[in-house]
């Protein structure tokens, strides 16, 4: 038999979704996201974990934009190869992910990739 979730888990579950949203977004802020959580039940101990796995999310969302943007930029011919990996390093981008990345946009320009 299905269990049934309380009005009262609904809300949690929800709201917890939607505050790492806001979060992972840059709408609110570390401390505002403990707030949020504390407001919606989750006690110290869940607060700690969850806000691990926001910043985890959030890290991982911000690297990817930011790596799509940089490829973007090297289609387009605003970033020279020097200057991608420049970027990507500033961005915490590991040298052979960019390297990667910009390998496979160079073979889907056709252009030459280096061995």
């Amino acid at each position: 038999m299905p269990v049934e979730s309380t009005p009262e888990e609904e809300v949690r579950g929800y709201g917890r979704g939607t505050a790492i949203k806001r979060y992972r977004e840059g709408i609110t802020t570390p401390v505002e996201l403990e707030q949020e959580l504390r407001l919606l039940g989750y006690a110290p101990a869940e607060v700690t974990r969850i806000r691990i796995l926001a910043d985890l999310e959030r890290d991982y969302n911000m690297a990817v934009e930011a790596l799509s943007a940089l490829v973007a930029g090297y289609r387009k011919g605003v970033l020279s190869e020097t200057r991608f990996f420049e970027l990507a390093e500033a961005f915490g981008i590991q040298r052979d992910t960019a390297l990667w990345r910009l390998s496979l946009e160079k073979l889907k320009l056709g252009l030459e990739v280096a061995g």
